[in-house]
């Protein structure tokens, strides 16, 4: 499980089940089912995002969201799917389907 860190230590990130899928088998983004997919590794970057939508939960304004895990130590950044979404392989990445 993904865990989102806060003030008060660590604790489980909301999420939809099945939506952590790997990489390679990440669907187009038109495909999607969520609103966001949110392409995280645990890295500062990435966990000011997870926040946000875990803040955005508890303030009333949920969005629907998918993390899809890059691997940024395996060099996961890298690959085709991901430069297609974003070309200069920063992290975290989001694509909207609103």
């Amino acid at each position: 499980m993904l865990r989102c860190g806060d003030a008060a230590g660590y604790r489980p990130l909301r999420m939809l089940p099945s939506t952590v899928t790997a990489l390679n088998s990440v669907s187009p983004p038109e495909m999607s089912p969520h609103m966001i997919d949110l392409y995280y590794w645990p890295t500062p970057n990435g966990h000011k995002i997870t926040l946000l939508l875990e803040e955005l939960v508890e303030a009333g304004h949920a969005l629907e969201y998918a993390i899809k895990p890059v691997n940024i130590g395996a060099g996961d950044q890298f690959k085709p799917d991901f430069l297609a979404i974003s070309p200069n392989n920063k992290m975290p990445a989001i694509v909207d389907h609103a």
